[in-house]
């Protein structure tokens, strides 16, 4: 297995094996058919980049999206009615991540237990998020040996997010890597293909300013909008800031605008708020036409948008 040829030497280059393993996850990926059933732990608390979680629900992907005091009664009961089932530990402790961000302080010490658990029954995401508390130094030490070594073991189980780290690692010669931008492009764009957010909002950099790759704003802008309907509350705000001027690889449509300003207000993005201030003002003044007719099934409106490989779909 590729995982197993994944020895760490003091000086990298992105092993063959790992981009053998991820493009066999990606496109492994899409093939999870759905669990028997949805819990209500799942419905409320699920992540939509576990590629382990019950593929029945889309998962919320900012914890500021969550309904804490309902999403911790039901995971606490998923976590005791099925303390065989690793994803209810994880998302439990994604609850009270939450609650510590909302009481104004991101702190992992007490879920390090529950993230450890889940992690001895091999899920990847929970061994993602014990090296971002180590990275971030959220309730533990700041401590880079360990946030590599958990990065790794994350990626060994098959995480696309450690995946994607691990690639922009590379890419930018961190970590003790000699820089690859072109194998690390080619990772993140099969990845972002997959629907990873951390890839779909590198890749949009990218191609915004040109790190790696030619500029290209109708790329850039095509990744970031994939990562805005994945639920990336940034990238709302930025995409609803697009929109409503017209820039940077977007076509001004003041609808939409709203809609994805809405969105990040709504979750709390402070910037959005403001920004949706001054497009309700704008539209005071010139109101929006009223919504196109559609002519296809499922009330799509009719025509074309650029997808990040830069084919189009009708």
């Amino acid at each position: 297995m590729a995982r197993d040829l994944l020895a760490r030497p003091n000086r990298l280059t992105i092993p063959a094996a790992i981009l053998v393993f991820a493009g066999c996850l990606t496109s492994a990926l899409p093939a999870r058919a759905a669990d028997a059933a949805a819990t209500e732990c799942d419905q409320l608390a699920a992540d939509p980049d576990d590629f382990q979680r019950n593929q029945g629900v889309a998962g919320i992907m900012e914890l500021s999206r969550i309904d804490i005091p309902k999403a911790l009664a039901a995971c606490k009961d998923s976590v005791k009615r099925h303390p065989e089932t690793p994803r209810f530990k994880y998302q439990l402790a994604r609850v009270i991540i939450a609650e510590t961000v909302r009481n104004g302080g991101r702190d992992c010490s007490e879920v390090l237990a529950l993230l450890e658990a889940a992690f001895d029954q091999d899920h990847a995401e929970a061994a993602f998020q014990i090296s971002q508390c180590y990275s971030r130094g959220s309730g533990v030490p700041n401590d880079t040996q360990q946030r590599i070594k958990w990065l790794w073991r994350s990626f060994n189980l098959g995480s696309p997010t450690a995946t994607a780290y691990l690639a922009i690692a590379a890419g930018s010669g961190y970590d003790g890597y000699e820089p690859d931008e072109d194998a690390a492009v080619k990772l993140l764009d099969q990845l972002a293909a997959a629907g990873n957010t951390t890839a779909l909002v590198r890749m949009s950099d990218n191609y915004r300013y040109g790190t790696w790759v030619e500029k290209d704003p109708e790329r850039s802008f095509a990744y970031l909008l994939r990562a805005a309907e994945r639920g990336h509350l940034k990238s709302q705000h930025s995409v609803g800031i697009l929109f409503m001027t017209g820039q940077h690889g977007a076509k001004l449509d003041r609808r939409r605008a709203l809609e994805f300003l809405t969105l990040a207000a709504e979750a709390g993005h402070v910037h959005a708020g403001r920004k949706l201030e001054e497009l309700t003002a704008i539209l005071r003044v010139a109101p929006l036409p009223e919504p196109p007719k559609t002519s296809r099934p499922g009330g799509k409106p009719a025509g074309s948008s650029l997808l990040p490989n830069g084919k189009r779909t009708d």
